[in-house]
């Protein structure tokens, strides 16, 4: 007011340092109507008289600085992203499980049998030996073992759908860590917008 009546600032300067004084009467206004409500609800549940329960402006933290920009690492590092890659890897190996079971497979089968004496097989048989071993190859063709194609290609899908997961949650994880980021930068710059103002309106 006094400069503008000493002819330093101009009308719209004047009006200017008004505005600012009028919005940080708001903020404070607001700020004191926030406290009061707070320390209302404070007292409900403590039993203290809301008087007598004073804020200590000390024992508010700092807004920290703007952190630094995300990178690749960090987010493929994030425990949910490492969670959903190993969900997809363990998927896509349950699925290379299920067509290995579709090869053809050998087995190496052997059976081993001794003999008694007592039930007269020597007496019986021409060449008896009462040690006996059987070796044989065991081999499989599942080719038309339509159930496990059918259980290979369940598998395949769901490996498709835990690697787009994996790649949501990625793309989740990147996304929420960057809002974080711009709501503290917007912070800090309200931070200081309001201190500036109030510094104006001083």
């Amino acid at each position: 007011g006094d400069r503008f009546r000493a002819g330093l600032d101009p009308e719209t300067e004047f009006t200017k340092a008004k505005l600012n004084s009028a919005r940080v009467r708001m903020a404070a206004a607001n700020a004191r109507g926030n406290a009061d409500l707070l320390r209302l609800k404070l007292s409900q549940l403590t039993g203290l008289a809301a008087e007598t329960i004073e804020t200590v402006t000390e024992t508010i933290p700092q807004l920290p600085d703007a952190p630094a920009p995300v990178t690749k690492e960090q987010v493929n590092n994030h425990l949910a992203v490492q969670s959903a890659n190993d969900v997809a890897t363990g998927r896509e190996l349950r699925a290379k499980a299920e067509h290995k079971l579709n090869l053809p497979a050998i087995d190496l089968a052997g059976q081993y049998g001794l003999l008694a004496r007592y039930n007269n097989y020597d007496q019986f048989f021409n060449k008896f030996q009462r040690h006996n071993v059987t070796v044989g190859l065991v081999i499989r063709f599942p080719f038309l073992n339509f159930a496990q194609n059918a259980r290979a290609e369940a598998a395949d899908a769901e490996a498709l759908k835990a690697k787009k997961e994996a790649e949501a949650t990625k793309a989740q994880v990147a996304s929420d860590t960057l809002k974080l980021q711009r709501t503290v930068e917007q912070l800090a710059a309200a931070r200081d917008v309001a201190k500036y103002e109030y510094q104006l309106a001083s």
